[in-house]
């Protein structure tokens, strides 16, 4: 059994979530536990950044990757989930880890393990093992579920990003905002400066009292890095942006949507608090980073477009419906939805879709996500008929990427990274590429 082989038996909550979030499913314990017979790997004096909240986590972190890059600095980063292979969870300088170094990692692992270790610590114990070979200038974490007790707040962080705070993992945080918000905040601690990313009116206070009464240095985007944009196209989005020291710069950001500007204003922020800056660069500065299926434009060889986009929250669809409006503002609509079951597939839904659109619910056998006959007559219990909204109608995976969809329009997979992600390991074995490739 070779160490990936070993990754895939254990415990896996991305698969299926345990029913009560507690100290004894996530065990933080146990993961110091492990991480203290591999020697805490963690305590390796690298610069480190942990990247939490509940919408644009991933690209945030992408975002920041660019920007060291930049500033001719390596990087090592921590993502999940992946989208098609297990490798992408580990980036050198936003490449995929190689197979076996990730197979060489997990095998140090292995014997040292408890029992009930489950995948995500075995890959985050793992990472550290190879941030230890690769001796990057930064590492950088994406936060998994909460914050609290997840795994990659144990390390000694230098910068914190808190990015857009919303429903999500109803079922173990909490079924309200407030609840989900306070498990993600309580990873934020006193002498480390934290970024604020833009946050909803209905939350902003209460986490302004909780950083406060904790003593946390935030950093607030909306006041340190303001947004100008001043274009919007199916390549990219020309923004301008300046943070604390350094000022306002035009820049060309490969990832779309007026909330991934947002995104990268954190970023911006979270590069000043590390005491770098942008380099001396004629505007505007290209940021292309490698990140998929978060908004991404496909097109085929007719130039019809398809959109992937892996949002699941509230927030999150209108962002996605704001884009589409933007950028694809006449073409006819067919949205390919999937839907994670701890999360609201109703105001997913009816934030993202208008009347006139076709509105498919996508059978895609994950454990994690509804089945679709299932999903529909919950949102038809919830009275979805009674208000203005597309009928709802059902595609098996296979059959909703293989139909033959009509020359003029756009096609959007979204609802789910898990289904995003196929969607894009099939579309791009069949050629489809981006207006920037």
């Amino acid at each position: 059994m070779t160490g990936i082989d070993w990754l895939q038996s254990l415990v896996n909550y991305e698969k299926r979530l345990p029913s009560k979030y507690s100290d004894e499913a996530f065990s933080t314990d146990r993961y110091r536990r492990l991480l203290a017979r591999l020697g805490d790997p963690h305590r390796c004096g690298i610069p480190t950044v942990q990247i939490l909240g509940t919408d644009g986590k991933g690209s945030t972190l992408a975002f920041l990757e660019e920007l060291l890059h930049l500033a001719g600095k390596s990087t090592c980063a921590f993502i999940s989930p992946h989208l098609i292979r297990v490798e992408e969870r580990f980036r050198w300088n936003s490449l995929p880890a190689d197979t076996s170094e990730l197979d060489r990692c997990l095998e140090a692992v292995r014997p040292l393990a408890e029992e009930g270790l489950t995948y995500f610590e075995a890959l985050n114990a793992a990472f550290w093992l190879w941030c230890g070979e690769r001796r990057p200038d930064y590492v950088l974490l994406e936060t998994g579920l909460g914050g609290r007790l997840d795994t990659t707040t144990i390390c000694h962080s230098a910068v914190k990003i808190l990015t857009l705070l919303d429903r999500d993992h109803v079922g173990l945080l909490g079924g309200t905002i407030p609840k989900i918000a306070h498990e993600k905040l309580a990873a934020l601690v006193q002498g480390v400066p934290t970024i604020v990313g833009k946050q909803s009116a209905f939350l902003e206070e209460e986490i302004r009292k909780h950083l406060e009464e904790n003593y946390v240095t935030a950093i607030w985007t909306s006041t340190a890095a303001r947004a100008e944009i001043g274009e919007r196209t199916r390549s990219h989005w020309l923004a301008r942006i300046g943070s604390g020291r350094y000022g306002a710069r035009w820049w060309s950001l490969a990832l779309l949507g007026d909330h991934q500007v947002e995104n990268f204003a954190s970023a911006l922020c979270a590069l000043d608090a590390l005491g770098l800056h942008p380099p001396d660069l004629e505007d505007p500065i290209a940021i292309r980073p490698r990140w998929q299926a978060r908004c991404q434009v496909l097109e085929d060889c007719r130039g019809f477009s398809w959109v992937l986009d892996g949002s699941h929250t509230a927030l999150s669809g209108q962002s996605l419906r704001r884009l589409l409006d933007q950028v694809f503002p006449s073409e006819p609509r067919v949205f390919l939805c999937a839907s994670s079951r701890e999360r609201f597939p109703w105001c997913y839904l009816r934030g993202l879709a208008r009347k006139d659109d076709r509105l498919i619910l996508v059978d895609y056998p994950h454990p994690r996500l509804w089945g679709a006959v299932e999903l529909r007559e919950s949102l038809e219990s919830e009275g979805w008929s009674h208000h203005p909204t597309p009928t709802l109608e059902i595609l098996s995976s296979e059959e909703a990427l293989a139909a033959p969809w009509p020359h003029r329009g756009v096609v959007v997979a979204s609802g789910s990274l898990y289904w995003a992600g196929r969607a894009l390991a099939v579309l791009s074995e069949k050629g489809l590429q981006g207006p920037t490739d």
